[in-house]
């Protein structure tokens, strides 16, 4: 994965602190899927004990499952600030 630029890094922040104000945070990686272009999507692996089944857990969010390893891989774990 390339180096963030400041502008992504600042949306990530964003979308962090407006997650943070009704679900707790544990981790967050951005990672790639794909080829990055010019249009591409920003994609977000969060971590919280407050989600459902179909979201990382954190109990879930192990080397057991594949796209795991790949973005513990591939992506870059997001400092969350206080």
């Amino acid at each position: 994965m390339d180096q963030i630029t400041p502008e992504i890094e600042e949306a990530i922040h964003k979308f962090i602190v407006l997650i943070q104000k009704k679900t707790r945070i544990l981790k967050v990686f951005l990672y790639a899927k794909g080829t990055e272009a010019e249009w591409s999507d920003i994609d977000l692996a969060v971590v919280s004990p407050d989600f459902s089944d179909d979201l990382f857990r954190p109990g879930d969010f192990t080397e057991d499952d594949p796209l795991v390893r790949e973005i513990r891989r591939s992506g870059v774990e997001i400092q969350i600030k206080d």
